[in-house]
């Protein structure tokens, strides 16, 4: 009992710390933004940069953090509203393409036909397990693509279940590191020479918000040959589904030429 009792004693001040750890570095990074847009001398602009990333990153390492503290103490209630599962996938892919573009890297996504335009659920989680997704994908990959694919596994009348897969293109995850990559503080390379720099609390976070939701998560790789990191979730359909279902444009007699390097944008 005294165990239990320090572990939430330990999880509430990490939460607590993490909070106010979190205001003043939003002023931080605020401020900076403001240098970046101003007119500087190239050394100037140099040193902000590098301050700026700097403050990105250590922001993003106690949102984690932060995060991680809530699941822990029990912090955290998943929502029921409404959401296009479409309009989702595309806002997480606009937010990580910066990124993408950066590193040269194509990203798209494809919904299955048979996925209801219209689903309740818990979209601002779901939307926070994508993106860290997403953002691995990405920076574990130095060339290629990364693909969101979402499928339909199960359906009812009002309730489905939608399996979301992030495919990359990157250095992939090796068999033996495969299951405990999603526990808490770990990571597959944990040389202190490591390429990738990360708290490895992305993937534990998204394995505690899937399970909250009722879902559950995985990851099939082959190391050098990519990856593909999945979750599935149960969700319900609205009973005002008739209003949104989309009509499908056709035309007739015409032919169509699709040119593109990449797969996934064909």
């Amino acid at each position: 009992d005294n165990a239990l009792k320090f572990a939430k004693l330990k999880s509430d001040f990490a939460a607590t710390v993490s909070h106010e750890i979190r205001t003043p570095l939003n002023g931080v990074v605020g401020t900076l933004d403001i240098l970046m847009a101003a007119e500087q001398p190239p050394k100037q602009r140099q040193f902000v940069q590098i301050a700026w990333d700097s403050a990105q990153y250590l922001l993003d390492l106690i949102n984690n953090i932060l995060d991680f503290s809530r699941l822990e103490a029990g912090r955290v209630d998943i929502e029921r509203t409404e959401f296009d599962a479409a309009r989702l996938v595309e806002d997480v892919l606009e937010l990580v393409s910066p990124q993408s573009l950066q590193k040269g890297i194509d990203i798209g996504y494809l919904m299955s036909p048979s996925v209801p335009p219209r689903l309740k659920g818990d979209p601002r989680r779901l939307r926070q397990v994508l993106i860290n997704l997403m953002g691995n994908a990405i920076k574990f990959s130095d060339s290629g693509e990364v693909e969101v694919a979402v499928l339909l596994v199960q359906g009812q009348d009002d309730s489905v279940t939608l399996r979301f897969e992030v495919i990359d293109t990157g250095i992939g995850v090796d068999a033996a590191e495969q299951a405990r990559i999603f526990d808490s503080f770990t990571q597959a390379d944990t040389s202190t020479t490591r390429r990738h720099a990360g708290s490895g609390l992305g993937l534990a976070i998204c394995k505690q918000l899937v399970l909250l939701m009722g879902g559950e998560i995985g990851v099939i790789s082959t190391l050098g040959h990519g990856a593909r990191f999945w979750f599935a979730v149960p969700l319900t359909v609205p009973d005002t589904r008739t209003v949104f279902e989309p009509v499908m444009p056709t035309w007739p007699g015409l032919r169509a030429l699709v040119v593109d390097e990449s797969d996934i944008a064909r």
